[in-house]
């Protein structure tokens, strides 16, 4: 029964049904487990379907035997070396190829091998010379999420990128400069957040642009946090999609959040609060731009959340 599945597998080779054939042989060796040809004309079906790690163990399987004659053992190793070629495997695949010699040193399809071992391998290591230092880069930028940041023309510098107004004085209890026109964010605590300018009116459009958000986060009042902090989250998805979020709307929007919760922590606050700090720590760019946050700010929003949840703790730590 072995010899007539060895033969039906040889007439499907023949054919060039592959698959066909391998099915046979293996069949045939488990009726006949110590028939070596079986070893090697299934491992040539295995690389004429490509399945190198198959082939190699097919080879390593059938080389166990001593029964082997020379003839056997030379194509085993030679189909054994083609394998771990296959597999850029170029110690193992010379090595090989150098034993199957020993059986049949003129060998052309054995010498024709090793040819393009060298080949290969010199091909690979170029390959590796040029390609390598890109493979390795990208490699670091994944691990140190590192982002691609796009670059947008514009017909003027917004007014972040403006130097400073001239300063008018110094606080004489703080000695800090007070800028002209330059309004002073609310510091981080629950008693502070309340602006002082809370008579002054914006124009807030009912769908803001990254312009109008622009000049919004410029003005600390009741009105503009409730104005963010109330806007469905997934229009700041979209508004951010571009990578055009940075530190100082990340901050704004701490301030906000933190101002409306030291209102109301009631449910429907909470749950606006969750949802666009979800968006923002979404957004293109926000691990790259996070690191300027203000700490204190983080540290009071975790006071004011309810943090013992663990959605909530995993929420709160894209923020550290």
């Amino acid at each position: 029964m072995s010899k007539l599945l060895k033969e039906k597998g040889n007439e499907e080779f023949k054919k060039g049904n592959y698959s066909v054939a391998n099915s046979l042989y293996e069949d045939a060796l488990k009726l006949s487990p110590d028939n070596t040809v079986l070893y090697s004309n299934r491992a040539m079906t295995l690389i004429k379907l490509e399945k190198w790690d198959e082939c190699i163990n097919v080879c390593q399987d059938g080389l166990k035997y001593e029964n082997a004659d020379t003839k056997t053992k030379m194509k085993l190793k030679w189909r054994l070396g083609v394998a771990y070629l296959n597999k850029n495997d170029f110690e193992n695949s010379r090595e090989s190829l150098n034993s199957a010699l020993i059986y049949e040193k003129n060998n052309k399809n054995i010498l024709d091998s090793l040819n393009d071992v060298n080949i290969r391998e010199s091909q690979f290591k170029r390959s590796l010379s040029v390609d390598g230092p890109k493979i390795e880069k990208k490699r670091l930028k994944s691990e140190l999420g590192i982002e691609k940041i796009p670059i947008y023309e514009v017909d003027e510098l917004p007014d972040d990128f403006l130097l400073p107004e001239q300063p008018a004085h110094k606080d004489k209890d703080t000695n800090e400069l007070i800028y002209i026109n330059r309004e002073k964010a609310p510091e981080s605590r629950v008693e502070s957040l309340l602006p002082a300018d809370t008579t002054r009116n914006l124009p807030l459009p009912e769908i803001p642009t990254i312009y109008h958000l622009s000049s919004i986060i410029r003005t600390h009042t009741h009105q503009a946090y409730t104005y963010v902090f109330e806007k469905d989250p997934n229009l700041y998805k979209s508004l951010f999609s571009g990578g055009n979020i940075d530190s100082n709307f990340l901050n704004y929007f701490l301030d906000a959040i933190n101002y409306k919760l030291s209102a109301s922590r009631d449910d429907q606050t909470i749950q606006q609060a969750l949802g666009l700090l979800a968006t923002l720590s979404d957004a293109p760019r926000f691990r790259l731009v996070k690191i300027f946050c203000n700490s204190s700010k983080i540290d009071l929003l975790e006071s004011q959340l309810p943090n013992h949840e663990n959605d909530v703790k995993s929420l709160l730590a894209q923020w550290r």
